[in-house]
Formats: C-alpha cells, structure tokens, sequence
C-alpha cells in the first residue's frame, strides 16, 4: 500500500518534464506537410458539435486563441448558448475553415444538381418512351376504329341498296295498282257520261276536265292549278262547295289583272263564276287556264246570273254577282265580311255566307243591297281575319244583322190577316197547313233555305245547292249525326212542290234542334233517302 501511493505522487512529477521536452522539439522541428496547420486569432471557423441537442451540426466560431492542450483551439461560437459561447480546446480536427466549408457545401451542392440533373434526364427519357408507346397505342386503336367504321359504313350502305330495290319494286306494284285503278275510273267516268247523255238529249255537254280522275281524291278539297301567260303558277287548295266566283277574284288581284278582263277555261270549256269546284269532278288536281280577253271575248255574255247594281248615296254603282267579297252593315261600321251565295228571291236582295264561326249560323238569306258594299280582297281578308281572332264579336254582329234583315223583309210582305198567316212547322213536326191541299209552286235559287216536306208531313231544313229544270232542285243539309252519314246530307232531284222557302231564323233553329236531337236527324236523312230513292 505505501508503495501505490507513492507511485502515484511520482507520476506528476515525471509528466511535467515530458510534457516540457514535447513542446521544446515540436517548436524546434521544422514542419512536415502532414503537420496541422496553425490558425490566428480572429479566423472565421467552424467546429462540429459532438454532443448535445445540436450534434452533428457545424457551428460558425473565431479563434480565440490556443488551446491548454496540443493541437487544441479556444474558439468563440457565434450561435451557441451565450452562456457556453466561450470554448476552449477544440481539437483541430474538429475545426475547418470557411473557405473548406464552401468548397465542401458546393461539391455537395454540385451533387445534389448532378443527381437531380440525372433524375431529369432518366424522367424525360422515361417521358418519350411512354409517350412514343400511347401514340403507337393510339394509331392503333385509330386504326381499328376507322376499319370498323368502314365496315359498318359498308353494312349501311348494302341495306339502304336493299332497302331502296325493296321499295322500287313496292311503289312500281302501286304505280301499277293506280294506273289500273285510272283506267277503271276513267272507264266508269266514259260510261256515265254516255248514260247522262242518253237520258238528257237536250242538255248542254258537261265540263270536261284536263287531268285524269283519281280514285283516292280528296272528297272535301281539290288542288286548282291557275296558268296565266309567263307568270308562276298559282296553286290554290279549294273547297269543292267553293263557288268559282271567289277563286277567279284572288287569281285576278294575285295576278294583278281585273276579273272582267280575263276568262278562265280548262280545255276548250269556259268555267262560269257561278258554277263551284264541285263540277271538276272527283280530281285530285285540275289545271285552269286564264287568259286576257279581246273586245270580241267581251262582247259575248260571260255569265248566265246577271249582275245586280245599285246606286250609292254618291251616285255610284255596286254591282254584286256570286262569289263577290262584301261587307254587310246596318250602323256605320266596318261591317261583317260576306261572300254573295246567290240571288235572293226577294227583289234587290242577296243570300250571303259567312266564311267565319258565328254560332249556328254560316248563311243568311235576303239581305238588301242597300245593306252591302263591295270590298276588295285585302279589306276582306282583313276584317275576316278579326272576326275570327273575336268570335264573340262576330256571333253579336251577325245576330244584329239578321235581326235587321227579318225586320226589312217582314215589312216587304203584303200585309195579311193574323188569322190568316199560317205558322211555320218546326222540324221533326207534321205540317198541318199543307196536308190535304196542293202546295203552290214556288221557285228557287242556289242559296236559298227551304223546307223540305215528306211523306209523313215532317219537314227537313236545307239550303238549295242546284236547279234542275223544270222543277226539280238539289238540297245540301249541314247536319249529320255521324261521319256514317254524312254521305247522305246531299238530296239530288228533290221535286219543287215539296219545297217551301223559310226565313233565315226559322231555318237556324230547325238546324239547331236536329244538331240537339241525333235520333230524330238520323230518321228524316235515312227516310229523306229512302223517299228519293224510290221516286227515282
């Protein structure tokens, strides 16, 4: 035991006389390139820091001075703790200058770009492979595509070639089944012509039409084809009640002639503006010429229906002839638009039609001349056209109008006893008046109202639609039950003596009360037939 420790008082001892002869041959010595350089006070440095929350880190510092030890620094470091900012020997080791740090921090900067700069050329390389690859994928799918569109391109191609000789053969079997069904019409057509001309000798030949019949024509309408020098065509859908007079009028303005100037004619047969659509026949489509006509043309008489004329207040004439565009009026007004149906039995008076809804009412008849001026195709379509737009208006205009009319007529009839003005029947009923005693003939017009009496003495309201000499007329109901009969509403050959004229409002109430009664209409259509039928 004394030994160790005095072993251990002599160590000191013999470290000081060491220590002293290291440091006297390391001044003595020159320095090899292998000896660490010496650094001045005041050089920037940085040290890395061992331990510690910041280990691993390099710490900006200057030197202070050197070290207690060998190879050793003290160094003040610029962001440490401020209360251990003043550290002594630091080994050199872990001391590098700043001028080190940069070259060091720029060749790992240097790195770094040099490997993203790798990292970019690998990704574009990357980048044109694929899309080199989605472009040689897309030309092939583009490819496949347009092959396939081709193909299905060929396949609607090869339908609509099968399609069309399919309907080339079914339309060459309806052209066919149509020319057939021509010939017979037109035969029929040449059979009941000779028969009409052989049970009518005397009778002037009937129109004639330009175009073939057609089997499957419009039985309401028929397509008027109107030819005038070098002008376009005017086609005109017509109504085949329509008469001729209200047709030739809008081809005379739409051609910018006047009516009285021009004839219309199909082949060599003249068309009369009282005639109506009804006489081309059953035609789909019939061609009219017109043409101006010379002073020898207008010499001859154009119409067998003379006109009639009336003198204004100022002197001037209307003259009114079937077909003609008036406004009827009783105060000063613009008045209701109206078409001349025909010639009133009644002296210097018109039947007139409406071509507008006004109730019940279409037609009225015996309306004074002096209640009518003429109006030109634009002024009628115009008020026509806001009668339409106020059909409350129109009904009330017609009303008055009517109710006017009935007081003119009422006092143009030669004053009788009370007693011995007879009543007239209302439809459906028997008429008491004409049993047991010949009716008085009378005569009529197209347009006029009538009542028609049957064998049972019930009366059946209608309009006249035609004469056929010497005293038989045609009727035109405008009522029907149903579209089953609506073939029967027209009455051919009905004898004079079982018709009596009515007046405009006895003949609106009869219509209305067959329109209510279904039953009742359908039995007087059916018997009127059946009577007819058997008187033929």
């Amino acid at each position: 035991m004394p030994r160790v420790c005095a072993l251990l008082l002599f160590l000191p001892l013999l470290a000081c006389p060491t220590h002293g002869l290291r440091e006297a041959s390391r001044r003595q010595e020159p320095m090899s390139d292998d000896v660490t350089p010496e650094y001045k006070i005041g050089d920037l440095m940085e040290f890395e820091v061992l331990e510690g929350p910041e280990a691993g880190k390099w710490v900006k510092c200057s030197i202070t001075g050197p070290g207690d030890l060998p190879e050793t620094y003290n160094v003040f470091a610029w962001s440490s703790d401020p209360r251990h900012r003043r550290m002594k020997n630091i080994p050199v080791e872990l001391l590098k200058t700043q001028a080190e740090m940069d070259a060091k921090r720029k060749a790992i900067e240097d790195q770094r770009l040099k490997e993203e700069a790798e990292l970019k050329a690998k990704e574009e390389e990357e980048r044109k492979i694929r899309e080199a690859e989605e472009k040689k994928r897309a030309e092939e799918e583009a490819q496949v595509r347009a092959e396939q569109e081709e193909k299905e391109r060929a396949e609607k191609e090869e339908a609509a070639r099968l399609l069309h000789l399919k309907l080339k053969a079914k339309w060459e079997q309806v052209k066919e089944a149509k020319r057939k069904a021509a010939e017979e019409a037109k035969a029929r057509m040449e059979e009941e012509e000779r028969e009409w001309k052989a049970a009518h000798p005397n009778r002037p030949e009937r129109l004639r039409i330009t175009t073939s019949p057609d089997p499957n024509a419009d039985p309401e309408s028929i397509k008027v084809v109107i030819k005038f020098e070098d002008k376009p065509d005017m086609v005109v859908k017509a109504k085949r009640r329509l008469r001729l007079r209200s047709l030739m009028s809008v081809a005379a303005e739409t051609m910018g002639v006047k009516m009285e100037n021009v004839r219309f004619s199909t082949g060599k047969k003249i068309l009369l503006p009282e005639e109506s659509a009804e006489r081309f026949g059953h035609m789909d489509k019939v061609v009219v010429n017109m043409e101006l006509m010379d002073s020898h043309m207008r010499a001859a008489p154009a119409s067998p229906t003379a006109a009639v004329s009336r003198k204004t207040e100022g002197g001037s004439k209307d003259s009114f002839d079937v077909g003609d565009f008036v406004l009827a009026n009783v105060s000063t007004g613009e008045g209701v638009p109206c078409i001349v149906q025909a010639k009133s039995n009644y002296p210097d008076a018109f039947d007139l039609r409406f071509a507008f809804s006004a109730g019940d009412m279409h037609e009225l008849g015996h309306v004074p001349i002096r209640l009518m001026r003429k109006a030109s195709g634009k002024q009628y379509a115009s008020v026509l056209k806001n009668f339409r737009e106020n059909p409350t208006l129109a009904s009330k205009a017609v009303q008055h109008l009517a109710s006017h009319v009935d007081d003119i007529m009422r006092h143009k009839r030669p004053e009788k006893p009370a007693e011995s003005v007879p009543s007239e029947p209302h439809v459906g009923q028997l008429d008491r008046t004409t049993q047991g005693s010949e009716p008085g003939f009378e005569t009529f017009e197209a347009g006029n109202f009538v009542q028609y009496t049957l064998q049972d003495g019930t009366v059946l309201p209608a309009t006249v639609s035609g004469v056929e000499p010497p005293n038989n007329y045609n009727l035109h109901v405008i009522f029907a039950p149903g579209i089953e009969f609506r073939g029967l509403r027209d009455l051919k050959s009905v004898p004079g003596h079982q018709l009596k004229g009515i007046k405009a409002k006895l003949y609106v109430d009869n219509v209305r009360h067959l329109k209510e009664d279904p039953v009742e209409a359908r039995r007087l259509l059916e018997q009127a037939a059946q009577e007819l039928s058997d008187t033929a």
